[in-house]
């Protein structure tokens, strides 16, 4: 059972479930959830075990149901008698859950192989490229925050070359500030690489 990470974060906690088992595996912990419509239409087999490793993860986590539901922004909620908020992420190698009781939080997995930086314009500022250019794992690394931050605001539309901008200090901390018409808001990212997997969450407090 490769749960790798339990980390309690302020009052969430940050699951992380290495994707090493095979398919059978995760069906034979699951045998009810085989024939559920949503499984049903997971056609690629990378995406079933991703969607069933987040079924253990809510399970180790005792969780009464283990389906997710979807607010009016269109962010997931847990079922669970503490934790209610939930972001749910996968990566080449990882499935991830960041849950808490009341804040809204955005978590984000990459793989470092990826190549972010041919995309670069449709996402990052000028600013952000400059600092971007000075290391590779840097585009992965804005990607990442930014896409936490848009899961965590829940508001559609957002320009994440305009509206989501990321400062870098000099020791390597990251925040990003939000501009829309509907919230203006600073947050503090935290990150963490494992095995050459980008870990990236923040919590919205």
């Amino acid at each position: 059972m490769p749960l790798i990470l339990e980390k309690h974060i302020d009052e969430g906690l940050l699951l992380l479930w290495e994707l090493t088992e095979d398919l059978e595996w995760f069906k034979n912990q699951f045998s009810h959830l085989v024939d559920d419509e949503t499984f049903k239409q997971l056609r690629n087999e990378k995406r079933q075990k991703e969607w069933l490793a987040v079924k253990m993860m809510l399970k180790h986590l005792r969780c009464t149901n283990l389906n997710h539901f979807y607010n009016e922004a269109g962010q997931p909620q847990l079922h669970h008698p503490r934790f209610k908020k939930i972001s749910i992420s996968h990566s080449s190698q990882l499935a991830g859950i960041l849950i808490h009781p009341n804040q809204e939080v955005g978590l984000d997995l990459e793989s470092l192989d990826r190549n972010f930086k041919s995309i670069a314009h449709k996402y990052l500022s000028i600013e952000e490229i400059e600092v971007a250019q000075k290391t590779d794992e840097n585009y992965a690394l804005f990607w990442c925050a930014k896409e936490a931050v848009y899961k965590t605001a829940g508001i559609p539309g957002i320009s994440f070359s305009t509206q989501i901008l990321l400062k870098l200090n000099q020791h390597n901390k990251l925040t990003a500030k939000l501009l829309t018409p509907e919230l203006t808001k600073t947050y503090k990212i935290s990150y963490f690489e494992y095995k050459n997997q980008l870990v990236v969450y923040l919590l919205a407090n």
